[in-house]
């Protein structure tokens, strides 16, 4: 899921970035072969954001404040990060991480960006989405989400695909014995 990050001055809109969330699991493989690309419950992973500069001006850079939170039981869990933004040229991408993380718990996580420092203090950012919702507004649950998975989730869902490959291949035979069977049967 993307989002858009405008900075308005007058009206204007001096700084127009994309941010979309960038999750690289570091968790172990599943049945000694598949590697989960999900954030698996108990594993590390790196969270960060691919900021696209889609303004017609370069982003001096700058520093950025989010907040990642998810439920573990009945509490929610809020971890607040913060990364430093290098220069972005107009039409180009970079990649900020943040620490790696643990995934405490499964179900949705979700990453609030709640503010854009730029080098230059004195501009205000202000965060919207694509729909042109605010994102500071902290009622509004329009925010960059990401599912965590159980390694159970995981097991089963791998399960399900290998059991689903040799139920095709086991169709597969039986046809071929059936034709086989014809072919004998008319010669």
């Amino acid at each position: 899921m993307s989002k858009e990050i405008s900075n308005k001055v007058s009206g204007e809109i001096q700084y127009k970035l994309l941010a979309e969330t960038l999750i690289e699991s570091k968790a172990k493989r599943v049945f000694y072969i598949f590697k989960p690309r999900e954030v698996v419950v108990d594993e590390n992973y790196k969270l960060g954001l691919t900021l696209t500069n889609e303004g017609d001006t370069v982003f001096d850079g700058g520093k950025i404040e989010v907040q990642l939170s998810y439920m573990i039981g009945e509490k929610e869990l809020q971890l607040n990060l913060k990364q430093s933004i290098p220069i972005i040229a107009s039409e180009q991408s970079k990649n900020i991480y943040f620490q790696t993380q643990k995934a405490e718990t499964s179900g949705k996580a979700i990453l609030r960006i709640m503010n854009i420092i730029p080098k230059n203090e004195k501009v205000k950012i202000e965060c919207y989405n694509i729909s042109r919702e605010n994102l500071l507004d902290r009622q509004n649950d329009n925010v960059l989400t990401f599912s965590i998975a159980s390694r159970e989730e995981i097991y089963q869902r791998y399960s399900v695909l290998v059991a689903l490959f040799f139920s095709i291949i086991a169709m597969v035979l039986s046809i071929i014995n059936v034709i086989a069977s014809i072919i004998t049967l008319l010669t």
